[in-house]
C-alpha cells in the first residue's frame, strides 16, 4: 500500500523554511500529535499522532540542519495526510496565514472580507 505521506509534493524551500520550529510544534500539538521522544536534546524530537501509531515525524527544534526545510515539509504533508486535508491548507494554518483574496494573505482571520486592520501579505512565504 502506498502511503500518501511518502509521496508528497515538494513545497518551495523558502515556504517550508519560513515555518519556525515553534510554529510546527504548536500546530502538531493542537492537532493531537504528541512528542514520543527526543532523538537529540535541543535538536530533534519525534512526534506521533495517537490515531496512527505506525508513523512518526521528526521535528527539528533548530534551523541549523541543511534538511530543515525537508523536515518541515514532511511534517506538513504528514499532518495533511492524517487530517485528510490538502497540504497547502495545513501549511497556511501552520504558518498562521489567512486567505484575504487572490494572491493576498493576512496574519489574522478575516470577518466579512475585512482584514480588521491586519497587515496583508502576498502569497510569497516570509522567512521568520
Amino acid at each position: 500500500m502506498n502511503d500518501p505521506r511518502l509521496d508528497y509534493p515538494r513545497l518551495p524551500k523558502d515556504y517550508a523554511e519560513a515555518i519556525s520550529p515553534d510554529q510546527c510544534i504548536r500546530y502538531l500539538r493542537s492537532k493531537g500529535w504528541v512528542q514520543e521522544r527526543v532523538l537529540e536534546p535541543g535538536e530533534i524530537a519525534l512526534y506521533r499522532h495517537p490515531a496512527d501509531n505506525g508513523f512518526a515525524v521528526q521535528v527539528a527544534l533548530t534551523r541549523k540542519y541543511a534538511d530543515y526545510g525537508q523536515l518541515v515539509g514532511f511534517a506538513i504533508t504528514s499532518a495533511a495526510a492524517q487530517e485528510s486535508r490538502p497540504f497547502w491548507e495545513v501549511y497556511m494554518d501552520m504558518a498562521g496565514r489567512y486567505y484575504v483574496g487572490p494572491h493576498t494573505y493576512s496574519t489574522t482571520p478575516q470577518t466579512n472580507g475585512s482584514a480588521n486592520g491586519a497587515a496583508k501579505h502576498t502569497d510569497v512565504a516570509e522567512v521568520t
